[in-house]
């Protein structure tokens, strides 16, 4: 089940799973959201998704997600930046936020992880990594064989 709303600025739209934990996913890349929404949603969680930084951070301060998956690169606010914001923020400070990137560099990666990000993932993004960071994250236990896995990889032009 899915709905979407239009929040000034950007869409959020909420995928309805069985799991308790509700996860945030912040990309701009609308096939990547819903790449990482379809995988989560096989896997038992609730989604809400946003298509830009600064609704992100909006979204995530009404809705506290359980966790956040973070686009570095997005429109209107970068992921850093939202970053920043939610971990200055008391409301959303303690909640795990794992930063997508299509780049890879070990400088942008340590200072991401300084500022508070609780991991970082390279796209094209491995499926069992991803969920095993979600799960790490979420102080569930590690895949007990009943994950649903996935390639989750999109050629960006």
């Amino acid at each position: 089940m899915e709905s979407c709303a239009y929040l000034g600025g950007g869409f959020a739209s909420v995928y309805a799973g069985d799991m308790s934990a509700t996860i945030l996913i912040a990309d701009d890349s609308r096939t990547f959201r819903q790449l990482e929404a379809e995988l989560l949603k096989r896997n038992g969680y609730t989604l809400i998704a946003a298509d830009n930084g600064a609704k992100a951070v909006q979204v995530a301060m009404r809705e506290l997600p359980d966790l956040i998956l973070l686009d570095l690169q997005m429109p209107i606010m970068d992921g850093a930046k939202a970053l920043s914001l939610l971990k200055r923020s008391e409301a959303t400070q303690a909640i795990p936020v794992i930063m997508i990137t299509t780049v890879g560099e070990e400088e942008q990666r340590n200072q991401l992880l300084a500022a508070g990000a609780a991991g970082v993932i390279t796209k094209p993004i491995d499926a069992a990594s991803l969920l095993s960071a979600i799960r790490s994250n979420l102080g569930e236990q590690p895949d007990d064989g009943r994950a649903v896995i996935e390639r989750i990889e999109v050629v960006v032009a």
